[in-house]
């Protein structure tokens, strides 16, 4: 058997949501209310904030911190 070396592991997070890329101010419009429990559970461990709130479209998330 071959050891290799230096071979990066792959990516295991997809993110549904792109809280990651999001400025303070920026805003995304999702389907459904998860979206906001989702940005408020990622940002926690990130001591990032987003608030939410439910529209004629849907639900926009908003990252305030």
């Amino acid at each position: 058997m071959k050891i290799d070396k230096k071979i990066p592991l792959p990516n295991k997070q997809k993110m549904k949501y792109p809280w990651a890329d999001m400025e303070v101010g920026d805003s995304v419009l999702c389907e459904d209310s998860s979206a906001r429990t989702a940005a408020h559970n990622w940002g926690k461990s990130r001591n990032i904030k987003f608030t939410g709130q439910k529209g004629k479209e849907g639900y926009r998330v908003w990252r305030i911190e």
